[in-house]
């Protein structure tokens, strides 16, 4: 679901650079293209390039003079000119090498995405039965329109196509209905589109003018710094600006209709006693924050979840492998994991850390308390002193109370635990504090059994909730244990 991006981890790999080489005077050609480059009515910059170009002045002392120009196309004409000195980013071509000088690393990777309008629900992702014979608009002079041809033959499907003189006029044609879908690249994705295709994923780089020596080695060094100290930076910045996916609706194909049309309802098995994650409620009926997200789904999919309790990680584990069961509401996001219990796993759409809890934190930890089948239980083993003795109890609630009776010396519970076992009055005394490296992912486990369509069709549930919502779920369920 959401990841943080920490450009200031750069901060501390910095090199000491000379007075003249930080006084340098980058001119940077900064085209209007929202997320990607953005300008503010204030003047202010924002966007991919801009915190790209932040994170490799932290490495060359740059100071950045951002030129601003209406188009792509005026950048290259002042780049090729020598009047500014870098512009950003672009495939590289054998025609562009002739004119400009790029670096030997990219920064970042560039796709063709199909989009149509957010509120479309006539085209699910990927659904090429549906894409045959609908009519594409294309920019014009777009170097990415001979590859939807190719996509269209490798997909075994048809479109039509007309070429619009530029990006806004082709979006505003297909706001109104003269086409179908619109092709464009990733960096000018936004959310008002609905993503229904991706493909042709090359690298893209920042150029310099040919023979620009100085600013090449400072490219070259600084983003060799990068991909060593942060190997995920481009990804990451990729997903804060570009991931629109999250928080849009689900649009079904076909086949994952038809599946739903004759099984309308999936059998879920969940835990009766995982405060603050699912448990049974005292009219009997289940609730949590897993089965909130699950409801979420079923509002956006159409489908009916049947709801089974077990008290038992454990008995869950068998009872589930035993057949008979579609879906585990609540799932560590690890294959190693999943493989063992014989599951499939969905993205993940929670992330928390773990924290010890302890009666006195001073005391040397000889007896830990675990719950018995938890994922947790099975890696915090590799933490614990060789001497310590691991007493397992059926929930995470008992593990608590043992500490607080004086049983167990310590036991583990993450973020989302701690916070709601601190609303209840009797484990306020105890003491938490956090685990470096201990943290969990929660996903969706879909039984191995089930046609591949359900895992299809849950994951595409789980893409339209959003971090609003996430967040009101979670708060939900901590204020009120």
């Amino acid at each position: 679901m959401t990841i943080l991006i920490s450009i200031t981890l750069f901060i501390c790999y910095m090199v000491p650079v000379s007075g003249e080489e930080r006084q340098k005077k980058i001119r940077v050609g900064f085209y209007e293209s929202p997320y990607f480059q953005t300008i503010e009515k204030d003047g202010s910059l924002s966007g991919y390039s801009y915190d790209y170009l932040q994170a490799i002045s932290q490495y060359t002392g740059w100071d950045y003079e951002f030129v601003k120009t209406t188009t792509f196309s005026e950048c290259l004409e002042l780049l090729k000119n020598g009047e500014i000195d870098i512009v950003g980013v672009m495939l590289k071509t054998p025609e562009r090498e002739e004119m400009f000088d790029f670096p030997d690393l990219p920064s970042g990777v560039c796709m063709s995405i199909l989009v149509t309008g957010k509120q479309n629900r006539t085209l699910a992702y990927e659904d090429y039965a549906a894409f045959n014979g609908i009519t594409v608009g294309l920019q014009k002079g777009f170097v990415r329109n001979e590859g939807l041809q190719e996509y269209c033959k490798k997909k075994n499907f048809s479109v039509q196509t007309i070429v619009y003189d530029n990006q806004k006029e082709m979006l505003d044609a297909m706001s109104r209905g003269e086409v179908d879908a619109a092709l464009i690249r990733s960096n000018q994705n936004s959310p008002e589109y609905r993503a229904i295709a991706k493909f042709d994923t090359n690298n893209v780089y920042y150029a310099t003018t040919k023979g620009n020596k100085k600013v090449l080695d400072g490219l070259n060094y600084a983003l060799e710094k990068i991909k060593i100290t942060s190997p995920n930076f481009d990804n990451d910045l990729d997903n804060k600006y570009f991931d629109f996916s999250n928080g849009q609706m689900a649009v079904l194909s076909k086949e994952e209709s038809a599946y739903l049309a004759k099984h309308p309802t999936v059998k879920v098995l969940y835990d009766s006693a995982w405060e603050p994650y699912e448990f049974t409620q005292r009219d009997g009926t289940p609730h949590g924050i897993a089965i909130d997200v699950l409801e979420k789904v079923s509002e956006a999919v159409n489908v009916d979840f049947q709801y089974t309790s077990v008290d038992k990680q454990m008995v869950k584990t068998e009872l589930f492998n035993s057949g008979g069961y579609d879906v585990l509401s609540a799932m560590t996001y690890c294959y190693q994991w999943a493989d063992k219990n014989d599951v499939y796993i969905t993205q993940p759409y929670l992330s928390v850390d773990y924290l010890g809890v302890y009666k006195d934190i001073k005391k040397t930890i000889h007896r830990v308390a675990l719950p018995k089948g938890f994922y947790i239980s099975e890696i915090v083993q590799k933490i614990l002193p060789r001497e310590a003795v691991i007493e397992t109890y059926d929930t995470v609630e008992d593990c608590m109370e043992a500490v607080k009776d004086g049983l167990a010396d310590c036991t583990y519970v993450n973020t989302y635990e701690a916070e709601y076992y601190l609303t209840i009055p009797k484990y306020r005394l105890l003491q938490f504090r956090t685990v470096q490296g201990l943290s969990q992912q929660l996903s969706v486990g879909i039984s191995k059994k089930t046609d591949p369509l359900l895992y299809s069709i849950i994951s595409k549930g789980l893409a339209t909730i959003s971090q609003e919502e996430l967040r009101e779920i979670i708060r939900t369920h901590l204020n009120h244990p």
